[in-house]
């Protein structure tokens, strides 16, 4: 199918190279949706503003002109107040134990850097520093990516907007400039390469394949002779003549078309999969496209496919054009090397530029029901529109009538019974495809795979929920999940050594009886992102748990392993449980300080201690909480601490103090030497009894001296007592 075809070519949708032995490309697989097809409907008054409350009568459904029962409806109203429930920066240790967020928002930003001109990359990394910093609320989850596959980054807001912003600073454009004496516009490319010489009559335009505009080239001329007249003009191909002129013309559109047939491959599949991540999300769900746009491809019908797609989602496409206002005729004179300018060719290049070559992108936009903003300067202004008009919407449900097909285009219009109110809503649908059957992760004993695709890497998760749960900012919480993240000594050169620590509650699986054992299975995927390389690293494992019959199953932890270089990094956790399907998911975000010289590894706090070869050894666990009982064991390593010439070995003295949340000092450490362990490891453990400490807030700050150096580093720890039994 066209659509397996299309991802099976795409960056973003390739297993890594050592995997292709192993299994076929797998396009992904959307959820089937027979029964209740919705409609997002955005109702506007004559300022621009969203309408509130409305009811279901206020609203007429027509589906291929035939009005339809509206069987569902639901009014969204987020308003502008800001959620408090969020921390300004993510805390260590991330979970999806959390209360609902009725005024979260689910958006993707799609920057199609393959398609974007260097003079443009200024002013849309301007314009979204300034979007990022005003436009979202607190809960908001956001996921910023390009075509070109260099970023794939989701965060929730308003902790992550830091990381947002930083990865502007790697967007490139990808896309030659056009002032070459031989330039040759993406739209006279794709009229050369697929209609000419095909037919004698004159060239026009269609637009999806329905209405036909004026034609542009004047009759009895076509467009190959326009080039070879500008190109032999600018003595781009003057030696040659204009018949050898006209042959090095059609290769060349050729070779042009062939890449921009490959881009828009590109931005479809970029878009297919930000819709594909945000499928089973509930809530407003907006895809922002900032792109130069894409010409509507007869022989690349995709544009529909996805709108089909998106209806299954329920997302919204919007499309910003990122050139700004389009350069007047004058300015236009720079592309065809400052000669005198042929008034009918430079009108037919201001003709492409304003429409043809969005073409596609438009169109895109306005069946989803989304906005296509073109010709404005204000690109941080245009994205924030999007996001204010997502803040009041409806959510219109009925049954598609019988009589046409999976692949039929199904036209839509919703409207609204009261004077100058205006909606805007998608254009239509096609129905779902069946999906393929799901099947498991394959048992291993702990797959682990590296790629510099900046996209986490899902190619080993056939099972699409998982997959969708890897690409995506939102916390599945069907299966309740911890995870932190510690770093260590620097194992590989350039590297530290990460361990990501995940406690899962199994209460409340289905765990199968088998004799005097109950058994589950579990699928265990944990996905790396650095930011700033866009390196990836990936482990999936498949778990038997197995309890006693009689026990009620509870926490269990499992431990992971990356080797990740030195910056800001997020691991997503996914654990599914194979026969109900449960799952849940949740992001970890830290940073990796950069290795060598003096530093610390990141504290251990823990209520556990095992004893290995008549040590203590703090057992690590993805929480930090803890019940005001027993002791509370605190372990930090030191790395890079300077070894005395004498042959004494480091020479390293730490300290602590344990302070409430008034800054009062509860416990206090005097410094000491650290007593190197065998292997020559620089480690402090220090055990903290916790009888008589009250519930509440508390900070505990380590202090290590290297007495050879003099260099000085602390650490501060926050954790929570409670009384009752920490979980």
């Amino acid at each position: 199918m066209l659509r397996s075809r299309m991802l099976a070519a795409l960056w973003l949708l390739l297993p890594p190279p050592s995997l292709l032995a192993q299994q076929k490309p797998q396009a992904p697989v959307f959820p089937s949706a027979v029964e209740l097809v919705t409609v997002d409907a955005v109702v506007l008054d004559p300022k621009g503003q969203p309408v509130r409350g409305l009811v279901k009568e206020d609203f007429a459904l027509s589906e291929d002109g035939k009005v339809q029962e509206v069987a569902s409806f639901e009014a969204y109203d987020l308003g502008r107040a800001r959620q408090q429930d969020e921390p300004a920066w993510p805390s260590r240790v991330a979970t999806n134990v959390r209360t609902a967020r009725a005024g979260a928002r689910g958006f993707v930003i799609l920057v199609d850097d393959l398609g974007l001109g260097q003079q443009n990359v200024p002013p849309l990394v301007e314009a979204l520093a300034v979007f990022f910093e005003t436009a979202f609320g607190d809960g908001d989850e956001v996921t910023f990516a390009t075509t070109s596959g260099t970023s794939w980054w989701s965060a929730r807001l308003p902790g992550g907007r830091a990381d947002l912003t930083a990865l502007l600073g790697k967007v490139q454009g990808g896309k030659p400039g056009d002032s070459s004496p031989d330039f040759m516009s993406e739209w006279e490319a794709y009229r050369i390469d697929a209609f000419e010489g095909i037919s004698e009559s004159p060239v026009g335009i269609t637009t999806a394949g329905e209405e036909a505009t004026l034609a542009v080239v004047p009759p009895g001329t076509d467009l190959t002779g326009r080039v070879v007249e500008r190109w032999i003009g600018t003595h781009a191909c003057a030696p040659e003549g204009a018949r050898a002129c006209a042959q090095m013309v059609r290769m060349r559109a050729m070779e042009k078309n062939s890449l921009r047939r490959d881009r828009t491959r590109a931005v479809i599949g970029g878009v297919e999969r930000a819709v594909f991540s945000l499928t089973g999300v509930r809530g407003r769900k907006e895809l922002l496209l900032l792109s130069e746009g894409f010409l509507y491809d007869q022989e690349l019908p995709t544009v529909r496919a996805v709108a089909g797609i998106c209806r299954d989602a329920n997302v919204v496409v919007n499309f910003l054009d990122v050139r700004g206002l389009v350069a007047s005729i004058d300015e236009g004179t720079a592309a065809f090397g400052g000669r005198p300018p042929n008034p009918r060719e430079l009108g037919l290049r201001q003709v492409e530029r304003m429409s043809f070559e969005i073409e596609g992108s438009v169109a895109l936009a306005e069946d989803t029901g989304g906005l296509a903003i073109t010709n404005t300067n204000d690109l941080a202004g245009a994205a924030r529109r999007v996001v204010d008009e997502s803040r009041a919407y409806y959510l219109l449900g009925y049954y598609p009538p019988p009589g046409k097909g999976p692949r039929d285009w199904r036209s839509v219009k919703v409207q609204v019974g009261r004077p100058g109110l205006r909606v805007r809503a998608r254009k239509g649908y096609t129905l779902p495809r069946p999906a393929t059957s799901e099947t498991s992760v394959p048992a291993t004993s702990g797959k682990h795979q590296k790629s510099r695709n900046a996209a986490p890497p899902d190619s080993l998760s056939p099972i699409p929920d998982v997959s969708r749960a890897l690409l995506n900012a939102h916390d599945a919480d069907a299966i309740p999940l911890r995870a932190m993240a510690y770093v260590f000594d620097e194992r590989k050169p350039g590297t530290a050594r990460v361990l990501v620590a995940v406690e899962a509650d199994l209460h409340g699986l289905p765990f199968a009886p088998g004799g005097s054992k109950a058994r589950a299975t579990l699928a265990l995927t944990l996905a790396s992102v650095h930011r700033d390389s866009g390196a990836t690293s990936r482990s999936d494992q498949r778990i038997e748990v197995s309890l006693d019959a009689e026990r009620t199953p509870g926490w269990s932890r499992f431990t992971r392993e990356f080797d990740l270089p030195p910056g800001v990094a997020q691991v997503r956790v996914v654990l599914r449980e194979e026969k109900s399907g449960r799952l849940g998911a949740v992001t970890t975000r830290f940073e990796v300080p950069p290795t060598g010289g003096l530093r610390l590894s990141t504290p251990i706090l823990t209520d556990e201690v095992s004893k290995e070869d008549g040590r203590l050894q703090p057992v690590l666990q993805a929480r930090r909480t803890f019940r005001a009982a027993g002791f509370l064991y605190c372990q930090l390593q030191v790395f890079g601490a300077g070894s005395d010439p004498q042959g004494g070995g480091p020479k390293v003295a730490a300290s602590y103090v344990l302070l409430d949340h008034s800054g009062t000092v509860l416990r206090r450490g005097a410094p000491s030497l650290i007593a190197a362990a065998p292997g020559g490891s620089v480690v402090r453990l220090v055990g903290l009894p916790l009888e008589g400490l009250a519930s509440g807030e508390y900070e505990l700050v380590f202090r290590v001296e290297d007495k050879l150096s003099a260099r000085i580093l602390e650490s501060t720890e926050s954790f929570r007592l409670e009384n009752s039994p920490a979980s």
